[in-house]
This record gives C-alpha cells, sequence and structure tokens, in this order.
C-alpha cells in the first residue's frame, strides 16, 4: 500500500512538473476503497482489476527506469560534451588516466569519475574506479595509449599542458580508436583475399562454416596440420616396409623348407642323371677300362671261391682259421678276442 502511495505521489510530481493539470485525479485512497469494494462483488473481477494494476505498475516501473536512464546518459554526454579543456594533460594521463570534471553528473552527493583510456566508463564509486583500473580491457587500452603516444606525438605534446602546446588526451584516443579501426579492416580484407577458391566443406548440422572462420586460421593451426599429416603419412610408410620385410623373411623361410624337404628326393635322381651322363660321354677307351676291371673282380671271385672249396675239404680246424681271419679283417674291433680264440683252437689236440 505505501508503495502504492509513493508511485502515486511521483507521477503526480511529475505531472505537476510537465505542466498536466492532476485536479481531476483522483485520492489514492479512493482508488484502494474502489478495488476493495470490485473485489468484494465478485472473486473473478478482482483478478482481473490485480492483473490490470499489475500491468499498470510494471509499466510505470519501465518508464521510470528509462527515464532515468536517459537522464543518465544525458548528463553524461552533456558533462563529456562540455569539457573544451583537457581536464588533465598527456603526462598525467600517462601514470593515472582517471579524472573527476565539475560538470560530470553527481552520485549521492559525488562527482562521476571518468577515464580518459576509456571514454564510455562513467565510474561511480571509488570502488568502481578500483575494479576498473584492474581490469584487462583497462590494461590493454592503457598500454596501447601509451604506445601511441611515445611513437606518435613530439616531446612538446607529451610534456606540455594544453594552453602551452599540449596535445589533448581525449583526441589523442579518438585518433587511437580510429586507426584500429582502419587497422582492423585491412586485416579483415587481406583475410578475405587469401580465402581459397574451394567451398568450404558442410559441417554437421548441415550449414557450412563462415567465411570468417575459414579465414581467420592462423598459420600456427595450419603448420600443426601439416606436421600431423606428415608424420601420419611417414608411419604409414613404416608400417608397409615392415610389412614387406616380414613377407620377404616368411617367404624364405618357407623356400629353404621346400629346399630342404626336396633335396632327400633329388639326390639320388641327381647321382643317377650324373652317373649316365658321364657313361655317356665316357670315351671308348675307359669303357674298355671297365670292362677289364670287371673281368678282373669276376677271376678273383672264382679264385675266391675255389679257395673256400679247398679249405673246406682241408677240415674244421683250418676253416674255423679261415672264418675268423675273414671275421678279424671284417671286425678288426675285436682283434683282441678272435686272437685268444685262436690260439685255443691251435692248442687244442687233433684227433686222429
Amino acid at each position: 500500500m505505501f508503495k502504492r502511495l509513493a508511485k502515486f505521489k511521483r507521477q503526480r510530481e511529475r505531472d505537476e512538473e510537465k505542466g498536466i493539470d492532476i485536479s481531476q485525479d483522483a485520492a489514492p485512497e479512493t482508488m484502494m476503497d474502489e478495488d476493495e469494494d470490485s473485489e468484494s462483488e465478485s472473486e473473478s473481477g478482482s483478478e482481473d482489476d490485480d492483473e490490470e494494476e499489475l500491468e499498470v505498475e510494471a509499466e510505470e516501473e519501465d518508464e521510470e527506469d528509462e527515464e532515468d536512464g536517459d537522464d543518465d546518459e544525458d548528463a553524461a554526454s552533456d558533462a563529456s560534451s562540455g569539457l573544451s579543456v583537457p581536464p588533465i594533460s598527456i603526462s598525467t594521463s600517462l601514470t593515472s588516466p582517471f579524472y573527476t570534471s565539475p560538470d560530470s553528473p553527481l552520485k549521492a552527493g559525488q562527482p562521476w569519475t571518468s577515464c580518459v583510456c576509456c571514454p564510455l566508463a562513467q565510474l561511480k564509486s571509488t570502488q568502481q574506479v578500483d575494479v576498473h583500473a584492474g581490469s584487462k580491457a583497462h590494461k590493454r587500452r592503457l598500454d596501447r595509449y601509451r604506445t601511441f603516444v611515445r611513437e606518435k606525438l613530439t616531446r612538446t605534446e607529451r610534456e606540455n599542458d594544453f594552453e602551452t602546446g599540449g596535445a589533448d588526451p581525449r583526441a589523442i584516443v579518438r585518433e587511437m580508436e580510429a586507426e584500429q579501426m582502419r587497422r582492423e579492416e585491412k586485416e579483415k580484407a587481406t583475410r578475405v583475399k587469401v580465402k581459397p577458391a574451394s567451398k568450404p566443406a558442410s559441417s554437421k548440422n548441415g550449414s557450412a562454416p563462415s567465411e570468417c572462420a575459414e579465414a581467420g586460421r592462423s598459420e600456427k593451426a595450419k603448420a600443426r596440420q601439416e606436421r600431423k599429416r606428415a608424420n601420419k603419412m611417414a608411419w604409414k610408410q613404416a608400417k608397409e616396409e615392415r610389412r614387406k620385410a616380414n613377407k620377404e623373411a616368411k617367404q624364405q623361410q618357407q623356400d629353404k623348407k621346400d629346399e630342404a624337404a626336396n633335396g632327400d628326393d633329388a639326390e639320388p635322381a641327381a647321382e643317377q642323371n650324373g652317373a649316365d651322363i658321364q657313361t655317356a660321354a665316357a670315351s671308348p677307351a675307359e669303357s674298355t677300362k671297365k670292362d677289364n676291371k670287371k673281368k678282373d673282380k669276376k677271376r678273383s671271385r672264382e679264385e675266391e671261391g675255389a679257395n673256400g672249396a679247398a679249405a673246406e675239404q682241408q677240415g674244421p680246424i683250418e676253416a674255423k682259421i679261415s672264418s675268423t681271419a675273414r671275421n678279424d679283417e671284417a671286425s678288426p674291433g675285436k682283434k683282441k678276442q678272435k686272437k685268444k680264440k685262436k690260439q685255443k683252437i691251435a692248442a687244442t689236440p687233433v684227433a686222429a
């Protein structure tokens, strides 16, 4: 109830300032009585009235906020436009860019604090000044401002006051921002020219990537992609070489096994083939020599057969001796044992 009365009072004061006739307006108490009567008549009617009142109150609050914001913006713009002489010099702004102007709008009885590097910043308390001074955006703009002053301004413009030829910090900031905008536009135009002629591939959701995202790809990212591609190709090549080497080693092992298996069967055939070749290539003289050797072998066999028959006729002792002799010649490893047996046989008396 008290909020409603306060709002009604503020609205009447605002209407009086604008020159609007407020004699026909009803008192807030009567408005509340009418609302109570309507609520007692029907429940549905009271709900509709409450909704309408809430909508009216919301609209009034929005209008008040917009009016307050417009007043603040007008005050800030008037304060900035009314400063013909710079509030601080270039040398002072390099160390502390904050200043307070007597034409600045008041907040709780104190004027707003402005920043040379950040013209849109209107700081209403010392706490806001500290927070703004520690922000990254302010530090970045302050560094750029100091660099611009050091490189672009002369010594007189940097050290002297505005009345004696010094530069205006606000004009320097505007010039710095204009140069920054020109540089960004130039870089953007350069990126658009470098854009590849081929149509970019569509993304997963079906929409093609924007030109800015495609043109803004840095050289570092491209180099990283090239390195990845080269490493992948080298890895594939090394893998293929290892696969070929393993395949060749397995093939060599299989060939060796096949040769070893076929060697046993091939040796007799090779020997027979070699003998046939040698026989076919032998001269007539060699063939006669072979015939003579065969005859000699046959003659020696016949003589051995005759000797064997004579030994059988001589008796069992001589047969045993001849057999032991042959055994000694056949197996020299048992020479001692057979020699003892021979001595025993010789020592035994022969029956008449």
